[in-house]
């Protein structure tokens, strides 16, 4: 299985490993497993959730191959139990953009206290500049159907909720927490159809 060598972990987890202690850490929403593989290699015990069962079978596979210890699990992460000050760092990428803003509330609380003191989370999510926000607003709006709260569509075909933050909605979420950074960026996307590009926010905070 060669596959885990195009896999590269996201820039910015990189920075994030100098102010992280090694220990447990946790990947939600996991997905081919790029972060899950780099954290291990770099010495960390890994715990890889998602709700995608073919993507935790690859990196079971990936894991077993390599010798690393990873622990890749199907889970959802409304329904994982955080325990508490276990994980040195948690992160989740594209994880938020789809819950409701209650759901994501609920969560970071629950992160925060299952982190270790002076543990970091390190987060992705869709900026509401994202041209995706305009679309999903207009299929809502064709569809009569009215948003559940600010910045938040209901998508009918895939039946998921896609919610799209801003820098002071990231900032509020994360107030008990030191953050290191938090910016906007235009990234490009050539995962899948025409390359094109996103718009997102990355976030680095310590408890």
């Amino acid at each position: 299985m060669e596959i885990h060598k195009k896999l590269k972990p996201l820039p910015g987890l990189r920075k994030a490993l100098k102010y992280s202690l090694k220990g447990i850490a946790l990947d939600i929403g996991c997905g081919n497993g790029r972060n899950s593989i780099f954290l291990a290699q770099k010495g960390f015990q890994v715990e890889a959730i998602d709700i995608d069962k073919k993507a935790i079978k690859e990196l079971k596979k990936i894991s077993k191959e390599l010798c690393l210890k990873i622990f890749p699990k199907k889970a959802n992460v409304k329904e994982w139990k955080f325990l508490p000050e276990k994980y040195s760092l948690i992160i989740a990428t594209n994880v938020f953009d789809f819950l409701k803003k209650k759901e994501t509330e609920r969560i970071i609380k629950k992160i925060r206290k299952s982190l270790i003191p002076g543990g970091v989370i390190y987060l992705l999510v869709f900026s509401k500049k994202d041209p995706w926000f305009l679309k999903v607003k207009e299929l809502n709006l064709k569809l009569g159907l009215k948003p559940s709260e600010k910045n938040t569509f209901y998508l009918p075909k895939a039946k998921v909720y896609r919610h799209f933050f801003t820098k002071s909605e990231v900032k509020n979420l994360l107030t008990f927490f030191q953050i290191i950074f938090l910016r906007e960026m235009k990234v490009k996307d050539k995962s899948h159809n025409q390359p094109h590009s996103h718009y997102i926010l990355e976030v680095l905070a310590k408890k």
